[in-house]
């Protein structure tokens, strides 16, 4: 399941949820040079305090970066947030995040998750990281003018295998295709130090999904395939986040 926070709830309000930052987290915060990256990294704290994991503590990073909570540690839902996953304990989360949101991903097993705002997308950057099927899928107007399905997807001759000489890419499914591709990347801890389109997410052991909303691509990806619910954090539970400090 994927809770994601809007850095809108943040602005104007550093003095109230710095304190409740991780020594680590808010070194990182502070140290970004734009202030949506400074919101991004704190929204993305604030969301572990959300799930009961204390960073400092309970969070270990991987050789490649990844962060991974230590052996007998869980997140833990809020029972008056989502009362049918009250006290269930998870032991693997994802952070990402983009545009308007961070994104937390909780699962039991490995997980990857990835947040995009949907914006202008350029061919030369999906022929650059995406595979022939991928380009193909996210193709505005297929030739025989039939919409594919992303598992039914047929490469034919053309541009970088694209079915039609000029193609127009379609934005959201760039950015699904993009979403998916770093989750699959990130459950494993790889990230993109590896070859983008060495990564196919149609024909992937570790299986992906998105959900587009509020004008971003929220993607999830696992081995037994992503938790897809979406739960906002809204102005409610922030303010039940600002008084566990108190």
């Amino acid at each position: 399941m994927i809770f994601l926070l809007d850095i809108k709830y943040l602005r104007g309000r550093r003095e109230a949820f710095l304190p409740l930052l991780s020594m680590r987290r808010r070194r990182s915060a502070l140290a970004k040079r734009t202030e949506t990256g400074f919101l991004h990294t704190a929204a993305a704290g604030l969301l572990l305090r959300f799930a009961g994991i204390r960073e400092d503590e309970e969070v270990l990073l991987l050789d490649g970066g990844k962060p991974v909570l230590r052996d007998g540690c869980f997140a833990v839902i809020p029972e008056t947030v989502f009362p049918e996953e009250a006290e269930h304990c998870f032991s693997c989360f994802s952070l990402s995040h983009g545009g308007d949101f961070a994104a937390l991903a909780l699962a039991e097993r490995p997980v990857g998750t990835d947040v995009e705002k949907i914006s202008e997308c350029r061919l030369s950057v999906a022929k650059t990281a995406f595979t022939e099927k991928e380009i193909a899928w996210a193709v505005q107007f297929p030739a025989d003018g039939k919409e594919r399905d992303k598992n039914e997807c047929e490469v034919r001759a053309g541009t970088v295998g694209c079915p039609v000489r000029n193609p127009l890419l379609n934005p959201e499914r760039f950015y699904a295709v993009w979403t998916m591709k770093e989750s699959i990347l990130k459950t494993d801890g790889r990230g993109i130090t590896v070859p983008l389109r060495s990564v196919d997410v149609f024909s992937n052991p570790v299986k992906a999904d998105y959900r587009i909303y509020k004008g971003h691509s929220v993607a999830c990806a696992s081995e037994s395939g992503p938790d897809m619910r979406i739960r906002e954090i809204g102005a409610p539970e922030m303010e039940m986040i600002f008084n566990k400090s108190k």
